[in-house]
């Protein structure tokens, strides 16, 4: 478990749910600022929680695919920074859209 902010630079996670293959990240997206937050995965219905079945399958494809010592990224559209939790709950872009978080 990753608890602490210096644990989450020294590792490069970038927020929970992290999905590895073979210790690996096939999701991850250069650039991300490692730290402890909720993670959003972009899918062709928009942001969610999780990657689909099918962007699964893609990422698991690729790593079986992939030839020694090269890394594969699965190929996802940009997600959003995100902010912890406000005390409902509900995620808050980083981003201010000018509205109530979650309207």
């Amino acid at each position: 478990m990753i608890d602490t902010q210096v644990e989450a630079e020294r590792l490069g996670f970038t927020g929970s749910p992290t999905i590895l293959v073979n210790g690996r990240d096939p999701f991850a997206e250069s650039g991300r600022t490692p730290r402890l937050t909720c993670r959003g995965y972009g899918t062709p219905d928009g942001w969610a929680g999780v990657p689909t079945v099918d962007q699964l399958r893609q990422a698991l494809r690729a790593v079986a695919e992939q030839k020694p010592g090269r890394a594969v990224t699965a190929s996802l559209p940009p997600v959003p920074e995100l902010r912890p939790a406000d005390a409902t709950g509900r995620l808050r872009p980083a981003v201010s859209s000018g509205g109530r978080p979650g309207r």
